[in-house]
């Protein structure tokens, strides 16, 4: 990719100047991926807009159902596509997606053949390296480079609590040497809150929720002492069943903090210092579909509100990334992974990429 062709505005966000496509990303806008859409919007919750990121109408299509979404620190937006078993990078200057030969586990010569089907993206830098874990269903994966020329895939932990995992969230301690990961948790639409230590590579049951109710998704969250944040709704069929959504921070004895009112089902969550946004639907087959927020009130409690309706009658808002403040200038983006009844782990030690459009 040829970044010498545009520019990039840093300081007060980031602005795509070419003639085809021009999208500012600012600190606090959501992008969000529509998984029945197979686009990936911004979202900005000071005014309600929302705009398509990808793909733009130069850009090319390689979307398809687009379910997890972050954004790291270097400003690289990281995609995983449940449909193409493959995780792509998105550009956010020009709305363009990329897949490295390391991320297409669908390819006959892939290098670190560990399945498909990814779901839940998230990602964490421990000053040094840049690791990524990639949900999907039934164990733990780790993925790290060799010498910057090989990609090397080795089970970290398979148990059947991992089942039906579709969304991940990491829990931080600080300390002098930066951030360091303590839970990654994974909400799983079978199994409930699950957390993994990293100290101690032990998996526990965080939630275990009542019958024929699911943890679709789960994100930690400042607002409330850096705890997980997940919701839980009664699914019958397909279908949420009306006034059974509501969203809880994980404990010893689960907090709620917000239920009923204009949430549906909660199918995606992402928090911050201001409060926490959810990504709502009608039903699982999408259809209505919106982003709340939950803001911190009085007593402990939250107010909803409504940020935007996402158009489309199949429209799922499926994963929620934040704008991190500072905006980070975009690197060449990462090695990326997926696996099918995994979760993955990527340890990005080189960020070279080759990119082609096509």
């Amino acid at each position: 990719m040829n970044r010498g062709a545009r520019s990039l505005l840093i300081t007060a966000g980031l602005l795509a100047s070419t003639a085809a496509f021009a999208l500012e990303l600012l600190p606090g806008d959501l992008l969000v991926t529509d998984s029945g859409g197979a686009r990936v919007l911004r979202v900005r919750p000071s005014d309600g807009s929302v705009a398509v990121l990808a793909p733009q109408p130069s850009s090319n299509q390689r979307l398809q159902k687009p379910t997890g979404i972050t954004i790291d620190h270097h400003g690289d937006v990281l995609v995983a596509d449940a449909t193409r078993g493959q995780v792509l990078t998105v550009d956010p200057v020009d709305g363009w997606q990329y897949i490295l030969e390391s991320s297409d586990f669908l390819g006959e010569a892939d290098p670190v053949p560990v399945g498909d089907a990814p779901y839940g993206i998230a990602d964490y830098d421990d000053g040094i390296f840049q690791y990524y874990y990639v949900a999907s269903a039934g164990a733990i994966f780790g993925i790290d480079e060799d010498f910057f020329v090989d990609w090397n895939s080795y089970v970290v932990v398979s148990d059947p609590l991992l089942a039906g995992a579709r969304d991940l969230a990491i829990q931080f301690t600080d300390s002098p040497l930066g951030p360091l990961a303590d839970v990654l948790f994974v909400a799983g639409a079978g199994s409930g809150l699950v957390a993994f230590d990293f100290g101690t590579d032990e998996l526990t049951a965080a939630y275990t929720p009542p019958p024929n109710h699911h943890v679709l998704a789960v994100d930690v969250a400042t607002s409330v002492g850096s705890a997980a944040v997940f919701s839980d709704v009664e699914i019958t069929g397909s279908a949420c069943t009306p006034g059974t959504a509501a969203i809880y921070t994980a404990g010893v004895t689960p907090t709620l903090l917000s239920s009923g009112g204009l949430l549906r089902c909660p199918v995606s969550v992402a928090a911050d210092s201001l409060g926490i946004y959810v990504g709502d639907v009608a039903s699982l087959d999408g259809g209505n579909a919106r982003i709340l927020k939950l803001s911190p009130a009085e007593g402990g409690t939250y107010t909803q509100s409504l940020v935007a309706d996402i158009d489309g009658t199949s429209a799922n808002p499926a994963s929620i990334a934040i704008v991190p403040e500072p905006i980070p200038e975009p690197e060449f983006a990462l090695l990326s992974a997926s696996a099918l009844g995994t979760v993955v782990a990527i340890a990005a030690r080189s960020r070279r990429q080759a990119k082609s459009r096509g």
